[in-house]
């Protein structure tokens, strides 16, 4: 039965991989090629970008390209319009979250607030949103 979480599979595979255990699904065995330490990186550059982050540089370079829509942004910058507008949407959400996600950048916090999680609170009340945020914060942080 599957018990762990995905992140939590994953941060243990690239561990293990950085100390020299080989992962389970990793080609063969020989030693990692540069093909599979591309992929590796790329993997943790992504896992390191924080929702908020991406949201504001897309906000910075909307502003910047003088689009009137974001579907108009998107034809021009050749991106996802469902992405890009999913993502600026996370910036409608209340002060005190924005605020507690700048303030607490640990892996764990970051991992537990996807954009599907925040896009989810941006579509209740301020003070449902906030309430609702802070128990799952708080479960978050009670956890390690």
């Amino acid at each position: 039965m599957y018990c762990g979480s995905f992140f939590t599979l994953t941060q243990e595979r690239v561990d293990a991989f950085f100390l020299g255990k080989r992962p389970r699904g990793l080609r063969g065995g020989k030693a990692p090629t540069a093909r599979d330490l591309r992929n590796l990186e790329a993997f943790r550059e992504r896992q390191e970008r924080s929702p908020l982050v991406v949201a504001r540089q897309l906000r910075e370079r909307f502003a910047q390209s003088g689009a009137k829509s974001i579907r108009q942004f998107c034809r021009d910058e050749d991106e996802d319009w469902s992405v890009v507008s999913r993502h600026l949407r996370l910036l409608r959400l209340p002060d005190e979250i924005i605020d507690f996600l700048d303030r607490n950048q640990t892996p764990e916090v970051l991992r537990h607030f996807t954009v599907k999680r925040m896009d989810a609170l941006t579509r209740l009340s301020d003070a449902e949103a906030v309430s609702t945020f802070m128990r799952e914060a708080g479960t978050v942080t009670c956890a390690d």
